[in-house]
């Protein structure tokens, strides 16, 4: 076939008929077959594979060199490892979907599946939840039927013959007189599909992900030998890149706290491990669990020593107290503190003098936090904490000797704070 068309031969692409075909025609969540055709006349790549609207295998070709001719006798080549890899994963699926079935109960049911050279992947419906722990448990039950060595077996039975074995089949499709059975050990299923000849063929089996795809539907990716180690490294890369992220945060940290003079104690050890299974995938996510909760514990205890320190240290505070119309002002922009703390603060400078007024205005990513207390009569809180704030682009306000309010806008924050200033000093 060319454009459509029936044609006595082909010089580029085209597509092509085999009277005996030893390629697979993608079906059933199987991919297709690649390979060559050759004669003495010509070599032909295989491209692709599928069925035509009378079951059979047409083939999508490409000529590499000379004519390839209609009714020509041409010897077929099947990429051999290619075909392989598929036959494993194609086998893999159905161990995995009877282990499922085992473990999870005949309520398992398949809802789809893809099986090409380099993996597997297996749709199903289930009512509840997968935890990682289950999904290990899954992978390793699966292994051993790979290692129990047991024979594919291939029938041609009745569909009523089928059903009575017990074989496993979307039978809300539709089948002919008679079907194939794939048995291998417990695992007993209708399919047209490439299989090993033993299950030891597989080698191993490893799940790279299970994703829930809402309804009750799972889906679970996995590989076997060849291809695991590869596709655990890309599964566990966002979680390596994560945990570089955090412990470069965490070292930034140390070394501000170190220049503050705070002592800070962290120690991480993780080394590389040889990926192999879906455990391994575990470890890494529970490994980066654990270090952003150690991050967040160091960055909050930082943060307190940080505080305790200047709390402790008062007098780095009282020594930019300003006498302004004979009330003593203290005025101030911090950074990065908790807002517990700066009440603390200004109680603590508040407790220490006598017509006192405090304002403190705490500033992070441009955002602003406004505590002030006082304990003159001159002046009122809540109205210079709703101006500032106001300014900063928020709101706030409260009493005579107390108020807090905030903005999100604390690019002008000091020229804001030197107009309270003058106007204290005109009251």
């Amino acid at each position: 076939l060319k454009d459509e068309k029936f044609v006595d031969e082909i010089t580029d692409e085209g597509y092509v008929f085999l009277e005996e075909n030893p390629f697979y025609a993608e079906s059933g969540g199987q991919i297709y077959d690649t390979g060559y055709l050759k004669n003495e006349e010509c070599k032909v790549e295989v491209l692709d594979v599928i069925k035509a609207p009378n079951k059979q295998h047409l083939l999508h070709v490409k000529v590499l060199s000379g004519i390839l001719k209609n009714n020509a006798m041409i010897l077929t080549h099947v990429i051999q490892d290619r075909r392989e890899e598929i036959m494993k994963n194609h086998s893999a699926v159905h161990l995995v979907q009877k282990t499922l079935q085992d473990i999870l109960g005949n309520n398992v049911q398949q809802a789809g599946s893809r099986v090409d050279e380099k993996s597997f992947r297996f749709d199903f419906t289930y009512h509840g939840r997968l935890s990682d722990n289950l999904i290990v448990k899954v992978e390793e039950a699966v292994n051993e039927k790979v290692q129990a060595s047991n024979d594919t077996v291939i029938e041609y039975l009745s569909l009523e013959e089928a059903k009575k074995k017990g074989a496993m089949a979307l039978f809300e499709d539709k089948y002919g007189d008679v079907v194939r059975v794939i048995t291998m050990g417990d695992s007993i299923e209708l399919c047209g599909g490439t299989h090993v000849n033993n299950t030891k063929d597989i080698g191993k089996i490893a799940i790279i992900s299970i994703i829930n795809k809402g309804a009750d539907t799972f889906r679970i990716v996995g590989a076997t030998t060849n291809n695991i180690k590869e596709m655990l490294e890309t599964e566990i890369a966002p979680y390596q890149k994560e945990i570089m992220k955090t412990l470069a945060k965490v070292k930034k940290l140390l070394n501000e706290a170190k220049e503050s003079d705070i002592e800070l104690e962290f120690t991480y050890d993780f080394n590389e491990i040889e990926l192999t299974s879906f455990k391994d995938i575990v470890l890494y996510k529970e490994k980066l669990a654990d270090l952003k909760e150690r991050s967040k514990n160091l960055e909050k205890e930082y943060k307190n020593l940080k505080q305790n320190k200047s709390i402790s240290d008062i007098s780095a505070f009282t020594s930019n107290i300003e006498r302004i119309n004979d009330i003593n002002v203290l005025i101030a922009i911090l950074e990065d503190y908790d807002v517990d703390m700066i009440k603390v603060l200004a109680d603590t400078v508040i407790n220490q003098y006598e017509n006192c007024f405090v304002l403190l205005a705490n500033v992070n990513n441009n955002h602003v936090n406004i505590i002030s207390k006082s304990n003159s009569d001159k002046v009122n809180c809540g109205a210079f904490v709703k101006e500032l704030s106001v300014n900063c682009k928020g709101n706030g306000g409260g009493s005579k000797n107390f108020a807090q309010g905030g903005g999100s806008d604390a690019t002008e924050i000091a020229k804001y704070l030197g107009e309270i200033k003058e106007k204290i000093s005109n009251l």
